[in-house]
């Protein structure tokens, strides 16, 4: 027998699916939420001038990426529930007597969370970015007030911002060579506290020596003497070229769609590009993890309710969702560690899942 994917039964498999899907989303992320919020509480001790408010916000400025973190195992997770009620109140039994097979069962369960990842990729994936970044620098101004730089690349070149106590430098380089310590065409603005521009700086050449920038061809100007040419001149700085590499933006705090703008920008500038390549591609592999995982789901929730093991198979179901994230976390490293290629160390993991899960689910029709 065949049948529609919007028939009515369809449509109702997949509103159950979506509302457990909703239901152990809001679960989990309140738990990790709550842990989230608690380990601020401990490194809040001795501050008392951060207040309870602040924490709160940069927990909840989290959820998104912890949500990003976790898809694919809520994913499993409320696959296996809503098979597992299925199987519990004979559905499963009542839409197999009529002649649907496993795959005709499941692809209400696939188009769902098809849709579900697409638009996670789509929309979600840039939110999460958004916030994950304002919750770092809720978090730096906190937790480390003894200055900070900042880094990112764009169609003008290399911008970097230095802050100290009273006062912050805002730089752009617009061509750069961090290999070669060597930077062409700068602008330095220093700033007061206020944000006001104080002085300005534009250097043809430029180099980080011994903790100052080294300028060449320089004209400067302030707000007392008015703009001055200078055949050289040194500024302090905190800034390294240790430090800009180790600045980089995370990965996470990059939008899915501006991962290749920036991977392109890194290259031209020497940095390495591995940690934003294999987010890139780990981003979009998340689409055929969650399908993958929703075959592994109904491999240990199809069977019959009377069938002895059956609660074993379930625990052993979840059991192998947590091994399968811990296995991925570890051929991430690898890859990170450029032991292994990054497609390898993205979709490796998806590919074994997916066939795994395929050869028991064959198995699993055919002795039905």
């Amino acid at each position: 027998m065949t049948v529609s994917l919007f028939s009515t039964i369809n449509r109702y498999f997949a509103k159950r699916f979506l509302f457990w899907f909703m239901t152990i989303s809001l679960a989990i992320l309140f738990i990790v939420g709550l842990f989230e919020f608690i380990e601020l509480l401990r490194r809040s001790m001795g501050r008392p001038y951060i207040g309870s408010r602040s924490l709160l916000e940069i927990t909840l400025l989290k959820l998104p990426f912890y949500f990003q973190m976790f898809y694919p195992f809520i994913i499993m997770v409320a696959s296996q529930v809503t098979l597992w009620r299925f199987n519990q109140s004979q559905e499963i039994i009542a839409v197999r007597s009529i002649g649907l097979s496993v795959w005709q069962i499941l692809s209400s369960l696939i188009l769902s969370v098809l849709a579900l990842s697409i638009l996670n990729l789509a929309v979600f994936n840039p939110f999460s970015a958004i916030t994950q970044n304002r919750a770092d620098i809720l978090y730096a101004s906190l937790f480390k007030k003894n200055g900070n730089s900042q880094f990112s690349i764009n169609e003008s070149g290399l911008w970097l911002r230095e802050k100290t106590q009273d006062k912050a430098s805002v730089i752009n380089i617009e061509t750069y060579n961090l290999a070669e310590n060597i930077f062409l065409n700068m602008n330095i603005f220093k700033t007061t506290s206020t944000g006001a521009l104080e002085q300005r700086y534009m250097a043809k050449k430029g180099t980080l020596i011994d903790g100052f920038w080294q300028l060449e061809g320089v004209k400067f100007w302030n707000i007392k003497d008015g703009e001055k040419d200078l055949d050289d001149l040194q500024i302090k700085t905190d800034l390294s070229i240790k430090k800009i590499l180790e600045s980089n933006a995370k990965p996470e705090t990059i939008s899915f769609w501006s991962l290749s703008s920036f991977i392109t920008g890194l290259k031209k500038s020497g940095l390495s590009d591995l940690r934003y390549n294999l987010h890139w591609h780990v981003q979009l592999a998340k689409i055929g993890q969650a399908l993958a995982l929703i075959l592994l789901a109904a491999v240990f929730c199809l069977h019959p309710t009377r069938y002895k093991k059956a609660s074993t198979l379930i625990f052993l179901g979840l059991v192998s969702g947590f091994v399968i994230h811990f296995l991925t976390d570890v051929v991430h490293a690898l890859s990170l560690g450029d032991k292994i290629p990054i497609i390898l160390g993205a979709w490796s993991p998806v590919l074994i899942t997916f066939l795994l899960s395929t050869g028991l689910l064959i198995h699993t029709e055919q002795a039905h």
